[in-house]
């Protein structure tokens, strides 16, 4: 789930951007803990973290088009890269779990922006997991990691800059990390559960 860009870049004057990082820090470390990218290379912990992956996302993809406005959800259908996670699966062998129930609260726009911001920042991250899955004969099921390949980066400055422009007020801006907050914690709770691990929130 690493954000590899964002060591690099220059501070922005993007107030919902530098508001989220801040507010999910110790959460993003949370999950990469959880996810951990030396394990990842273990086809049972691999194909153990997809099944929950698509367990989360199935449900966090309504969540979040319950959220936004509809002339929203074609852009956030065509960046879905749960087909690709699915692929993956079959690829291993492995059946999908059951859905999960989130305890995920979006109760309007703001908040959409700021749950999205944790998988398109998780974009980011899969393209560092996928260089390290090539040597491990993992890489014909990590079609959800490297998802748009080179296009990621630039999907991602759209992105920053859709949540520059719809997330402007302190009270929206409030509501985009709270939701942010709450989507790592829902995505962290279901790894330690179906990975029988345990991560404390430090």
């Amino acid at each position: 789930m690493n954000h590899p860009a964002d060591l690099h870049e220059p501070p922005r004057p993007d107030g919902a951007l530098t508001a989220l990082r801040a507010a999910t820090r110790e959460r993003h470390q949370r999950v990469d803990r959880l996810m951990d990218l030396r394990r990842l290379r273990e086809r049972a912990h691999y194909g153990r973290v997809l099944q929950v992956l698509d367990a989360f996302l199935g449900p966090w993809e309504e969540a979040v088009a319950a959220a936004l406005p509809a002339a929203w959800h074609p852009w956030l259908w065509e960046r879905s890269r749960r087909t690709f996670l699915q692929g993956d699966l079959q690829q291993l062998g492995l059946r999908p779990l059951p859905p999960a129930q989130l305890a995920l609260q979006l109760p309007n726009a703001a908040a959409a922006w700021g749950s999205v911001y944790v998988l398109e920042g998780s974009a980011l991250g899969g393209q560092v997991i996928t260089r390290a899955l090539a040597q491990t004969g993992l890489q014909a099921a990590s079609s959800y990691f490297h998802g748009w390949g080179a296009d990621t980066q630039g999907m991602w400055q759209e992105f920053r800059d859709h949540l520059q422009a719809e997330v402007t007020e302190s009270a929206w801006v409030e509501a985009a990390c709270d939701a942010a907050c709450q989507t790592f914690d829902n995505l962290a709770s279901l790894l330690e559960n179906h990975l029988n691990e345990r991560t404390a929130l430090a």
